[in-house]
């Protein structure tokens, strides 16, 4: 279960009695710092998730390979000294996926910056660090990251940064 306790930090489904709509059917809209956040320990083993999105030029991050962690994010947790740390969302206009240490980090090879609806997804092992992009269901990047069983904090937050901002 996904909260956000602040209402000014509520991603919004309604505006102004209005739903919000994306493609014509009923969507969250998360913008600046609106996010939800999941608690569980559940983050410290393997992961699986699936993405339905829409991104444009004005929501993409972008720098240096080794600045990931900045991206846009759309799913993320951090702990303080890194080496835990791990998020999936928007980078340098590709779906990137960072775990541990600042240059850990593998990105897709899509350019996805022009507002067409997309289904991403991924794995993470735990056990070998292994973390795999799809992109339509096709394989669309890999890399071993961080090896070894994760201990991220216990929570995650979505439509925000790793820092839970933004």
């Amino acid at each position: 279960n996904a909260v956000q306790n602040t209402p000014s930090n509520q991603p919004r489904i309604i505006t102004a009695g209005i739903i919000e709509r994306a493609n014509s059917l009923p969507a969250i809209t998360f913008s600046g710092s609106q996010f939800l956040v999941i608690t569980s320990t559940a983050f410290n083993n393997d992961l699986t998730g699936c993405l339905v999105y829409k991104a444009s030029s004005s929501n993409i991050s972008s720098g240096s390979a080794g600045t990931w962690y900045n991206m846009n994010g759309i799913f993320g947790s951090e702990q303080s000294g890194g080496t835990t740390d791990f998020a999936y969302g928007i980078y340098n206009n590709k779906f990137t996926a960072g775990n541990g240490p600042s240059d850990n980090s593998v990105r897709g090879n899509e350019t996805i910056n022009d507002n067409v609806t997309r289904l991403h997804s991924w794995t993470r092992d735990s056990a070998n660090g292994k973390i795999t992009l799809y992109s339509n269901s096709a394989s669309d990047g890999t890399a071993n990251l961080n090896a070894g069983t994760s201990s991220a904090v216990p929570s995650v937050a979505i439509g925000a940064n790793q820092t839970f901002s933004s």
